[in-house]
């Protein structure tokens, strides 16, 4: 949005600053123009231009140079394009020895507000031709109003009071109209600076002058001398109008040139209208007929304004809010679709994990918290949606009631237009009255008649006065219908800001959503690296696993060799098993022999050891009784000699014994070992 500045209607008594503008083309023409001006214009009779109340009795125009590019300093209010006529009445001097009369008109494309600048409809002379010149540039061009009869107002009615008072402005040298200003180049010299002061030149002021109340003048040397100057002065503004008619022309051929060279540059639209000039000889002209043609002029071109304005009927609105209630839904779209194929690469990652057999936990955490993450941002979407929604209804809504209130501005704009040309009919029907009143009475019949007109014209008078404070309402109104379309006009910008921070927001939320895409495409795409290196794995897994498999097989048939082989085995071993069990019981009944011969050789070892002892007992007690105990005797060593022997017996039985036991255990462990493989 660009930065405006506030309107000065929307403070009525302040003054309003103005930004600088940079060089235009049309700032050069206007300063052509003004050069132009200054040439013509005296200095000691140059005031600092006045501006004129809005007035819709008068009629609107403008001059024959347009402004083709568009004026850097923008204030809140926005209107419609208006096309305006502009005329001019002039006397020109084609050739030198012959003058004729030349009527100019321009119809040229407005696009940013000026103030124009209104031809007020003049009295009827008899004895001069009126001529009119109204040239409008910017609102500080310096206007030079010519009134061709003696004793005529510039205006027939008082002027509407403005917003905030006129102060007159003392021109910056001799010869240039515009106002005083720094060192500061500018490209349009009307624009008036904000830090300059300005002094205080008394206005030419001009009385209105009643013609029912105009004293007629009864000495001939007086009127012959106000007839003189007066003629002087029509033939000095004649001089000055034909100058002004030739600068009108060379100024317009300038503009139609840079208009060609703007729209070959590109900086205008096809659709803007061209420049128009239209030049009409009007030296057989009477002069109502003059009069007539610009009072239709002026009346078709305030008409004009309201017939060439665009109407806004409910398709339009209609077609406007379609289009702008799309914005957040085409928004929307756009990141629930980038959603869901975030929400498929999601789900497709997810289900290639699911089928690993040992799924990483990372993994999953983190899938669901992208799922987690694409539930925020949706919820975030819909809340963006709702608030752009509300957004959107917003300034639908404003456009509505802006476009209503034109409407409603048009149609009292119209009816004020119709009202104008009623009064000006009027105006027109009574001219033939007030010329009879200005001429000398004849006779008390017609002083009669002219009090009664008199009369008549007063109650007029009367009635005009209402109608023109009836005037200054319908004024008011507008200007305050005109701040109301500014302050729309602020909401709507404020709404258009909040809509760009929205569209931002949305634009950060779909980077956001791209970002994620990204990410989320890298790792898509290391997973499809690890599941191509996975299928390789998997080729070479499922080569091992054939081989396995033929190794199985061939296992499989050794193991039914080996069973059949096995049976025949366990055959043969439980038939030795058989034949072991039958050897066992022999060799149990052979052992259980030898332990009864083992215990009865122990029972014969124990009383052997008990015959031992009584006689080891009996030998102890010989050889305490005898006398010489170191030599034993024959019954000693025949006891010595059975006891060895009886002790190498008992030696030899228990080896035996010993190796009976370990025989045995020998025999139960293979017994257990067949048992075990059967």
């Amino acid at each position: 949005m660009s930065t405006t500045v506030k309107s000065h209607k929307d403070k009525p008594h302040t003054a309003a600053p103005r930004l600088a503008p940079r060089p235009t083309a049309a700032s050069a023409a206007r300063a052509a123009k003004n050069a132009t001006n200054r040439n013509l214009t005296a200095p000691s009779t140059r005031l600092s231009p006045v501006r004129s109340p809005p007035s819709p009795t008068s009629s609107r125009v403008r001059t024959a140079i347009p402004k083709s590019g568009k004026t850097d300093s923008k204030t809140d209010i926005k209107v419609q394009d208006i096309h305006e006529i502009v005329y001019e009445v002039a006397e020109i001097n084609v050739v030198k020895e012959k003058n004729i009369p030349v009527v100019a008109f321009a119809e040229i494309h407005q696009n940013d507000i000026e103030e124009t600048t209104a031809v007020e409809d003049t009295m009827l002379q008899d004895d001069v031709q009126p001529a009119v010149i109204i040239e409008t540039i910017d609102e500080t061009q310096p206007q030079t109003p010519i009134n061709s009869r003696p004793q005529t107002p510039l205006v027939s009615r008082p002027q509407t009071p403005k917003a905030r008072p006129v102060t007159p402005r003392m021109s910056s040298r001799p010869s240039t109209p515009s106002q005083q200003r720094t060192n500061t180049p500018c490209s349009r010299p009307n624009t008036p600076q904000k830090a300059t002061p300005r002094p205080k030149t008394p206005l030419k002021t001009t009385r209105p002058v009643t013609p029912t109340n105009e004293p007629r003048i009864s000495n001939d040397n007086d009127i012959k001398s106000v007839y003189a100057a007066k003629q002087k002065q029509f033939h000095r503004l004649k001089k000055e109008l034909d100058l002004k008619q030739q600068a009108v022309l060379e100024v317009f051929e300038n503009l139609r040139s840079l208009h060609e060279r703007l729209l070959n540059e590109g900086h205008l639209a096809s659709g803007e209208g061209a420049p128009e000039l239209v030049l009409c000889n009007v030296a057989d002209w009477t002069e109502e007929e003059i009069h007539e043609l610009c009072r239709q002029s002026t009346a078709d071109g305030a008409v004009e304004v309201f017939n060439n304005s665009i109407p806004i009927d409910e398709n339009f609105l209609n077609n406007a809010e379609y289009k702008a209630m799309n914005i957040p839904s085409c928004f929307a779209e756009l990141c629930l679709q980038a959603f869901a194929a975030r929400q498929e690469l999601i789900d497709w990652v997810k289900r290639y994990i699911e089928k690993e057999e040992e799924p990483e936990s990372d993994a999953l955490d983190r899938i669901d918290a992208y799922n987690k993450r694409g539930l925020e941002m949706c919820e975030a979407l819909r809340d963006l949606k709702a608030r752009a929604d509300d957004a959107v209804e917003t300034i639908t809504l404003l456009s509505k009631r802006a476009c209503s209130e034109r409407a409603t501005l048009i149609s009292v704009g119209e009816s004020l237009i119709r009202e104008v040309a009623r009064l000006r009919q009027d105006m027109e029907t009574r001219v033939t009255v007030i010329n009879e009143v200005r001429e000398p009475p004849a006779d008390e019949e017609t002083k009669k008649v002219l009090a009664e007109t008199r009369r008549e014209l007063e109650d007029e008078q009367a009635a005009k006065t209402a109608m023109k404070d009836k005037l200054v309402a319908s004024e008011a109104q507008v200007r305050q219908q005109r701040m109301r379309i500014s302050k729309m006009d602020r909401q709507l910008r404020e709404a258009e800001a909040s809509i760009t921070a929205l569209t931002s927001t949305v634009k950060s939320l779909e980077d956001q959503g791209r970002q994620r895409e990204v990410q989320l495409e890298a790792r898509a795409r290391k997973w499809r690296d690890s599941v191509k290196t996975g299928e390789v794995t998997n080729t070479h897994l499922v080569q091992q696993r054939d081989a396995l498999e033929a190794e199985v097989a061939d296992l499989k048939d050794q193991m039914k060799s080996l069973t059949a082989q096995h049976k025949s085995s366990v055959q043969d071993l439980n038939n030795q098993l058989k034949e072991l069990n039958l050897a066992l019981e022999a060799e149990r009944e052979t052992t259980q022999r030898e332990v009864g011969f083992k215990d009865a050789l122990q029972e014969e070892l124990n009383e052997s050891r008990n015959t031992i002892e009584e006689l080891q007992a009996k030998i102890d007690e010989y050889e305490r009784n005898k006398p010489n105990p170191d030599l034993p005797t024959e019954r000693e060593m025949d006891l010595w000699a059975e006891l060895q022997a009886t002790k190498d017996t008992l030696r030899m039985t228990e080896d035996e014994v010993i190796a009976c036991k370990r025989e045995k255990v020998r025999f139960l462990e293979t017994m257990t070992k067949i048992a075990v493989i059967i």
